[in-house]
């Protein structure tokens, strides 16, 4: 009988072995590979690391948001130290154009009175001296 060699359709290479496809479908391999308790070390390192930074990657994320949460704060704190300012100073303004109408109330007043005090005595000067 004679053996027929089989002819080579499609070739795979990975990082330490290799794969070889025939004309009948039939796939051959070669190569090394570590054993496999040693991959799966491998592998349980890869995910352990694969879960520090994402530890990592989610503290940060933590810390920019608590961050930014305090600048909010910051913001916050600061437009409410603006607004009792501005709000004192309508205050202070209310004072002083109440004081400034009252002001004005009494001269009015003052100039009413004597206005009236001059009136009346012209009047009493009319009717006494006629």
């Amino acid at each position: 009988m004679q053996t027929r060699t089989p002819r080579i359709v499609g070739v795979s290479a990975g990082h330490s072995h290799s794969l070889f496809v025939d004309d009948g479908g039939r796939v051959y391999a070669c190569g090394s590979s570590p054993p496999p308790q040693r991959e799966r070390e491998r592998a349980r390192g890869r995910e352990r690391q694969r879960e520090r930074q994402r530890g990592r990657h989610r503290e940060s994320a933590r810390a920019r948001k608590r961050e930014r949460e305090r600048v909010r704060e910051i913001k916050r704190e600061t437009e409410s130290e603006r607004d009792r300012a501005q709000e004192r100073e309508r205050e202070s303004e209310d004072k002083r154009a109440s004081v400034c109408v009252r002001e004005r109330q009494r001269e009015t007043e003052t100039e009413t009175k004597t206005e009236r005090e001059e009136h009346v005595r012209r009047a009493f000067a009319l009717a006494v001296g006629g």
